[in-house]
């Protein structure tokens, strides 16, 4: 595991889910999904061989676990 890169992950997820005029619960929870494609190997390896069908399979567990609070 190499965490590098993850905080950039983070952040780009986190900007496209605002780009794409996202809740901010959703762009963050794009934005965990992304890191997690990042600290899964060494350098940018796990994010360019990520798949889209496992990004969702992601979001979806992530979006389960996120608390309906107020912001």
């Amino acid at each position: 595991m190499d965490e590098t890169g993850a905080g950039d992950a983070f952040c780009g997820g986190t900007l496209v889910g605002f780009s794409s005029q996202l809740s901010l619960r959703e762009a963050l929870a794009r934005a965990a999904v992304s890191a997690s494609f990042a600290i899964e190997g060494i350098g940018a390896s796990a994010l360019v061989t990520a798949s889209a069908e496992e990004a969702e399979r992601r979001l979806r567990r992530i979006a389960g676990r996120i608390e309906r609070r107020p912001l």
